[in-house]
């Protein structure tokens, strides 16, 4: 069985969320809540034998809320009319990241990852004491689109339907305390992402599944449905004016500051996002600002275009301390921003200001009485994005060849300590993506040493320093597969990402040569996705701000930042007309270098560094490698300023310090396996642009031809480069959808 694309339709039935609810506490009315989704399906196909699959899929989802319905003073129930999983936003199709097979004869997808546990029973949740969901809703799966050539027989490529035929009854095990739905705790500041984001299950199943001629082909034995709404934690600052009513007259003013954290979505649907304040902690000039701790302080973002720019608006409940008054408003504090206030994602120095007030205060000791305050003006803006995620410190690292292509199997040892002395604390083999990662490391220093396997040939050092307190922070987390959270797609909205970087080149100074690795947090800037022609989807981006350091022996401190001056502009562009990723990503960089007793030093033109392969965005682990030529840094001197060469970067998972090692691996030379002359025949001609071999033109061809794009011809397949020139680029892809075009003219 082969599988391309999956996609799901679901709408719920019977559907029901219970709130516990103190009366004071605002509905949140009608909405849409979306997130980025991960579903894992257990499946039996009947046959014999019969197939026992687990499916794990990422994409995009969109939850309907209808208006609350209160049934009693402290429950509500909010009716959820439907659960969409099928393109309500951009990268809505689904897409079968891993397969986990009984029988191992049958390839579906990449190769099988370790079995995945049975699903647990549904857990009772715990309760809390503060208002929180609880949901449940019975799902329908309407469609799940894949090939499935072993059901019936069907022309290579063609898709095929499954669908249950009976509700799946699905619940969330855990109270959650925010809309969209998460299981953050307001009063925690910090926590892992694994307690946060809600998983919803169902119990242990056996739902029949049919294809679309109502044909018995299986069972659903489970689902698992896990959650990622966008979570960003900011320090902040809140500036308000007050009266004193009792006795009145009395005028004051603070300005405040602290944490505060906004759970949203992370793309609009007809128009709106949902989103709520939480965590809110503020305090200055003898008054403080907490987020009520008996009703939820709502909000949404709202666009007339189903993108940024947009206005953003919250219904704020807060309990105050005023001269060691204790207070509360009753009335929410309606905070909004101009209407097109919001023009980058996340909400970074956007003023949301208060358009309702004078708001009354009342003292917590006598909710029942007089007020004993006013809010003559309230008002907040977002600084600086904080961590919300408890740090777990590690080391990746990469190896791969001169060319790029990644090495599995390389021994990588770490050490504790600098210049790798003393025996190794651990050692891991590198995976299929060649890369090597060490979790779970108390901070403080290290090193690392790789071990080429025999007939390989290092080319850079054999050991890198690996001083985890240098590293930076990577603020945002994705979520989903690979963490990774935007489905299959491009990012739907503009926005600002500050990752963890490590560049590595080699520095020619006065004639020595020494190759650095340098570690950091980088910003980028991205735009919405847009469409360059042909249906073929794009986003651009931008390098706007980074430093990374290491230590060298004689140089110092070496630092790297990119050019204050000079913009480094990129693009990810979509090379697969079927689907977005893998997709290709440069950047034209301008980067600045300086070192212990010399001043910054930048090159004059830029140096385009390339992926000719990015599986999903944020790029994590996809390296980026510049030309083998060399650029020079102009310092002014002569006749030889300093110079950097074979410049490659990649992002690492936050708090984790990168390396690289490149190693030449042996040349390949075939196993004589007759001793008497063969009988020559005939010679099979691949036909150009045939990348899979199976003579026939189409989509299958053009996904093999974007995994090599701009690769040299001996490291792609077969018929990837009929020009026969001597890289595989845009000029052979003519080539293929030439053929493919007269193929399919009748």
């Amino acid at each position: 069985m082969a599988s391309k694309m999956v996609r799901f339709t679901a709408r719920a039935v019977l559907a029901c969320a219970l709130l516990s609810l103190p009366s004071l506490s605002q509905p949140p009315g009608q909405g849409f809540d979306t997130y980025q989704t991960e579903i894992l399906l257990d499946l039996t196909f009947a046959g014999n034998p019969a197939l026992n699959l687990t499916a794990i899929m990422g994409g995009q989802a969109v939850l309907l809320r209808a208006t609350q319905e209160v049934v009693s003073p402290t429950k509500a129930v909010i009716p959820i009319d439907g659960f969409i999983l099928d393109g309500s936003g951009p990268g809505g199709m689904f897409g079968v990241d891993g397969i986990v097979e009984s029988t191992p004869t049958i390839v579906w997808g990449p190769p099988p990852k370790p079995p995945v546990p049975p699903l647990p029973p549904i857990p009772v949740p715990t309760p809390d004491p503060r208002a929180c969901w609880e949901i449940c809703w019975d799902l329908y799966f309407d469609t799940v689109r894949m090939v499935i050539d072993f059901l019936a027989p069907r022309q290579k490529g063609e898709s095929a339907s499954i669908r249950t035929t009976l509700p799946l009854h699905m619940c969330i095990p855990t109270f959650v305390q925010t809309l969209p739905f998460s299981t953050f705790s307001p009063t925690l500041s910090t926590a892992s992402p694994e307690l946060v984001f809600p998983k919803v299950l169902s119990c242990e199943v056996s739902v029949p599944i049919v294809d679309e001629a109502s044909r018995p082909v299986g069972t659903l034995n489970g689902c698992e449905v896990t959650l990622y709404p966008s979570i960003q934690s900011y320090q902040s600052r809140w500036n308000l004016s007050f009266t004193r009513l009792d006795p009145p007259g009395s005028l004051g003013a603070a300005s405040m500051t602290g944490p505060t954290r906004i759970i949203g979505g992370w793309f609009f649907h007809q128009g709106s996002m949902s989103q709520q304040v939480q965590a809110v902690d503020v305090s200055g000039d003898g008054v403080s600002l907490k987020q009520s701790s008996d009703a939820f302080s709502y909000g949404k973002m709202v666009s007339n275009t189903g993108n940024l720019p947009a206005s953003s608006v919250f219904d704020g409940f807060f309990e105050l301390t005023i001269d060691g008054v204790q207070v509360f408003n009753r009335v929410p504090v309606h905070l909004q921003t101009t209407p097109e206030g919001v023009t980058l994602f996340p909400l970074r120095n956007v003023l949301h200001s208060a358009s309702n007030c004078p708001i009354d205060l009342f003292l917590a000791s006598d909710p029942d009485g007089a007020p004993a305050f006013q809010i003559d003006s309230l008002s907040f803006e977002c600084i600086a994005t904080i961590p919300w995620q408890l740090p777990e410190y590690g080391y990746s690292a990469l190896c791969h060849a001169p060319s790029g292509l990644p090495l599995p199997g390389i021994p990588i040892a770490l050490h504790s300590g600098l210049g790798v002395t003393g025996s190794p604390i651990a050692t891991i083999q590198t995976g299929p993506d060649g890369v090597a990662g060490f979790d779970h490391l108390p901070i403080g220093d290290y090193s690392a040493r790789v071990e080429p396997p025999p007939g390989y040939t290092l080319v850079s050092a054999p050991t890198q320093d690996v001083p985890l307190a240098n590293i930076g922070y990577s603020p945002e987390y994705y979520g989903s597969l690979r963490d990774r959270g935007f489905g299959g797609g491009p990012p739907a909205l503009p926005g600002r990402d500050t990752l963890q970087m490590t560049l590595s080149f080699d520095l020619e100074i006065d004639g020595a040569t020494e190759r650095l690795t340098l570690n950091g947090p980088m910003t980028f800037q991205r735009e919405a996705p847009q469409d360059i022609g042909f249906g073929i989807g794009a986003f651009d981006a931008e390098i706007v701000s980074g430093q990374l350091t290491t230590r060298h022996p004689l140089l110092g401190i070496v630092q790297l930042r990119e050019s204050p001056t000079r913009p480094s502009r990129g693009r990810y562009t979509q090379t697969d007309p079927g689907r977005f990723y893998p997709c290709e990503g440069y950047f034209e960089l301008f980067l600045e270098l300086r070192w212990a007793g010399q001043d910054w030093v930048g090159n004059a033109t830029s140096v385009r560094i390339l992926s000719p392969l990015v599986e999903g965005y944020p790029p994590i682990e996809e390296l980026f490698q510049g030309p083998p030529t060399i650029t020079e840094l102009d310092d002014g001197s002569q006749p030889a300023p300093p110079r950097i060469s074979k410049l490659e970067g990649r992002c690492v998972p936050g708090w984790c310090y990168g390396g690289s090692f490149i190693l030449a691996p042996p040349e390949h030379t075939p196993t004589a396996t007759m001793t008497a002359a063969p009988t020559p025949s005939p010679t099979a001609t691949v036909r150009p642009g045939d990348t899979t071999g199976d003579t026939v033109l189409n989509a299958d061809d053009v996904l093999i031809f974007s995994r090599f794009f701009r690769r040299a011809p001996d490291q792609a397949t077969p018929g990837c480069n009929p020009v026969g020139d001597e890289i595989v680029d845009e000029r052979d892809l003519l080539v293929l959808i030439r053929a493919w075009i007269i193929d399919n003219q009748d």
